[in-house]
């Protein structure tokens, strides 16, 4: 709630609960039912129902895109974060155009090889 700036108040209302069942789930006195724990992921979508339910992990899930990227929301992150991530983002860009490099080179050399194995065919 605190990286939220919502208040035990405002997060009842806005996931329709009263403020004791707010107080009562932060005191670990008993585990949201699965209805109440889709009303407060409606409130937080980026929270990851394993770490409210447990407080293991990760608070924030990322969602994936499929391709085994994560997807970050740039809002969520602080300068040096930001700067970090965009690093990476150039490393990862200059690592794709050196792995395109040598896939050019491995298939050069394939062809060369083609060529090596047609002349050798030949000469026997």
């Amino acid at each position: 709630m605190e990286r939220e700036n919502l208040s035990a108040n405002d997060l009842a209302k806005h996931a329709d609960l009263t403020p004791a069942a707010i107080y009562k789930y932060i005191g670990s006195k008993s585990l949201p039912k699965i209805d109440v724990m889709e009303r407060l992921l409606g409130v937080f979508p980026k929270v990851s129902a394993r770490w409210l339910l447990t407080g293991a992990g990760d608070m924030y899930e990322y969602e994936s895109t499929g391709s085994g990227k994560m997807k970050l929301d740039p809002e969520d992150l602080d300068y040096e974060a930001k700067v970090e991530l965009t690093t990476c983002r150039e490393q990862l860009v200059l690592k794709d155009k050196e792995i395109e490099y040598l896939r050019q080179q491995v298939d050069n050399q394939q062809e060369l090889l083609k060529l090596y194995r047609k002349l050798n065919d030949q000469v026997e």
